[in-house]
């Protein structure tokens, strides 16, 4: 199942040939939603753009290679979308709890990776949760594990 995500990865084909309907649109949601968390704030940092590839390379097990061509179709369809309710729907549809709570905490890290929570990112996180169903708590202690991360503490 991985070699078959990987190929659609990195293939490039938008409808998801070879590859169940449900995981394609989690891998893209969950790149979409990292694109999104990045530009909210007005502007993407180059390490902003590095933590996304790392977090879909180490969350999704890609190559280097594969992280990136699905960091670029999520921000490909980030910048298609016409909001949030095609990737929130998808991850709904695909992930269980702990893994939406997961990418809610993947989404902190981005918007931590600049050192400043702008307030359109909390808005974002905000609205993001509610569609997500994901616990005002769980989102609260996922970032704080961020914030602790980008001061260099364990967490």
């Amino acid at each position: 199942m991985l070699d078959r995500i990987r190929a659609w990865v990195t293939s490039g084909s938008s409808d998801g040939a070879g590859l169940g309907s449900d995981a394609s649109a989690m891998y893209l949601a969950a790149a979409g939603l990292l694109a999104e968390a990045a530009q909210e704030d007005g502007s993407v940092s180059e390490d902003e753009a590095k933590l996304i590839r790392s977090l879909l390379a180490e969350r999704f097990s890609l190559s280097a290679p594969a992280a990136a061509a699905l960091a670029e179709r999520g921000e490909a369809a980030q910048a298609n979308a016409t909001g949030l309710f095609r990737f929130s729907r998808a991850s709904v549809g695909t992930m269980d709890e702990g893994q939406r709570e997961q990418l809610v905490e993947m989404m902190w890290d981005v918007i931590y990776a600049d050192g400043v929570v702008h307030e359109y990112e909390a808005n974002l996180m905000r609205r993001i949760c509610g569609l997500l169903h994901v616990s005002d708590r769980a989102s609260g202690e996922a970032r704080k594990r961020a914030e602790r991360r980008r001061a260099g503490s364990p967490g």
